[in-house]
């Protein structure tokens, strides 16, 4: 049995399971999903293994306007604006 056949005998189960369309998680069978390219974390929420594997890709949505540091969350630069006196 495939992942895609798992994830369609839970959703008929009534369980949430939500595949993410750039395929980069894996879902086990205790409905946690786990990073695909490393593969020690796993959570059960969605939004957090989204904000695991930016950390991969190196997705920087967040930029100081005073020097060129980037951040892939919001609240690292939150302290660093407060480290660096910005």
């Amino acid at each position: 049995m495939n992942k895609y056949e798992i994830a369609n005998l839970l959703l008929s189960m009534r369980e949430i399971v939500i595949v993410d369309r750039v395929s980069s998680l894996q879902i086990s069978l205790n409905n946690e999903y786990k990073c695909k390219y490393c593969n020690n974390y796993s959570t059960k929420f969605k939004w957090s293994i989204k904000r695991h594997i930016e950390s991969h890709l190196k997705v920087y949505i967040h930029k100081c306007d005073k020097c060129p540091y980037q951040s892939n969350e919001r609240c690292h630069l939150d302290r660093h604006k407060k480290s660096f006196n910005h």
